[in-house]
């Protein structure tokens, strides 16, 4: 659970908890939270939990992490058509990028 200050202020056992004042991860504001520890399997470990100071930060916290768990799955590939290694939009591409899809294309159909 995360407070603004004077919101940490006004609870009468803010001093009894282990308050500490870090960023909200979504919007940058600063909050009052108490320090919570996530395991992280690719870590072997734990780290502190994101901050946030509403839903609305939290869902925007989630969907980056999603976001970059899907584009650490996906690695790399090499490219089909100049044979450069890219790093790609979806886990099928073929190709770095529509000129290389477009040339591929044309050596195939008439070279």
């Amino acid at each position: 659970m995360a407070f603004c200050q004077v919101c940490a202020e006004q609870d009468w056992h803010w001093k009894y908890r282990k308050l500490a004042q870090k960023s909200c991860a979504g919007c940058g504001r600063p909050v009052w939270s108490e320090v919570r520890l996530i395991w992280v399997d690719r870590l072997d470990g734990y780290e502190a939990a994101p901050v946030t100071c509403c839903e609305q930060c939290a869902h925007k916290v989630r969907l980056a992490a999603a976001r970059t768990k899907r584009r650490d799955t996906r690695g790399t590939h090499e490219c089909q058509g100049c044979g450069e290694t890219f790093e790609p939009t979806r886990m099928d591409a073929k190709f770095c990028s529509g000129a290389c899809k477009q040339k591929a294309y044309r050596d195939q159909r008439y070279g």
